[in-house]
């Protein structure tokens, strides 16, 4: 059990300026909340950064950061998943999303060029 300042501490977070997390893996970059309520959700739920050890960590991009970050890997492992099964023979496929960041990540033309 941890009970952690969230200010700098990990890129965002509750309103409050203190959480108690049940911590799992903890190391000087990262940990991991094993929490009942995150079982069974991927560990992108689950660990969190110490953002101020991070070398390119800059305070003014955080709104930034903690809005992409989740879309950016998300984005990069649905693209992943379908190249490494050859997209399944298909020239166009649809994913339907409850996040509507995920679905703007995947199909902006910007990320045309990642694919």
């Amino acid at each position: 059990m941890m009970t952690l300042r969230w200010a700098n501490a990990c890129g965002g977070g509750p309103d409050g300026s203190h959480v108690t997390i049940l911590t799992g893996h903890v190391t000087s970059m990262s940990f991991s909340d094993v929490s009942p309520h995150r079982k069974g959700l991927s560990p992108l739920y689950a660990v969190f950064d110490r953002v101020i050890k991070k070398p390119l960590y800059q305070v003014e991009n955080e709104d930034y950061e903690i809005l992409l970050r989740g879309l950016l890997t998300t984005a990069w492992l649905i693209d992943d998943f379908m190249f490494d099964h050859d997209y399944y023979g298909a020239e166009q496929y649809l994913i339907t999303s409850a996040s509507s960041k995920t679905s703007i990540g995947l199909t902006s033309e910007a990320n045309h060029a990642l694919c």
